[in-house]
């Protein structure tokens, strides 16, 4: 039999990719300048690129999102090609910095409302006080992971 504990993270993970569904699909949706494949991924990476890519650039977003610099490099290729962000290359081969565009600054305004507005409705159950609570031991659940640092619930 399992344990009551067991069955919540389960159903926690369903719920999860719900949301993460979701937010795809309306990032789609609503955000026209995002591609449809890998429209996750490239909100993932825009979001990195404001926390980790002037300092660090490719290296450093890979590391956050924990993907491969190659996939990363194809990414931000795609997104520079799309206008979103503009890397600083010196020398001809290596990336110093990654910097967002305007037109990527309006579009991560744009995916982070969409974010705040599925989030909203996945925890309507939640008070705000709850929300802080849930996120807080939810980050201390996955304490020994790296990306505990990025979970934000508020």
């Amino acid at each position: 039999m399992r344990s009551r504990l067991r069955m919540a993270v389960e159903h926690l993970a369903e719920r999860i990719q719900t949301f993460e569904m979701e937010v795809n699909e309306t990032l789609i949706s609503q955000a026209t300048e995002l591609r449809s494949d890998g429209a996750m991924t490239r909100a993932a990476v825009l979001q990195a690129i404001v926390k980790v890519g002037r300092r660090q650039g490719i290296s450093g977003i890979a590391r956050l999102l924990n993907l491969s610099k190659s996939h990363t490099t194809g990414v931000v290729q795609l997104l520079e090609d799309d206008g979103c962000c503009h890397r600083i290359v010196q020398d001809g081969r290596t990336t110093h910095a990654i910097l967002l565009t305007q037109a990527g600054a309006t579009l991560l305004s744009e995916i982070e409302g969409i974010e705040a507005q599925v989030e909203s409705k996945a925890l309507a159950a939640l008070d705000v006080e709850e929300r802080q609570l849930f996120g807080y031991l939810l980050g201390k659940a996955v304490a020994d992971d790296a990306k505990a640092t990025l979970l934000d619930v508020g």
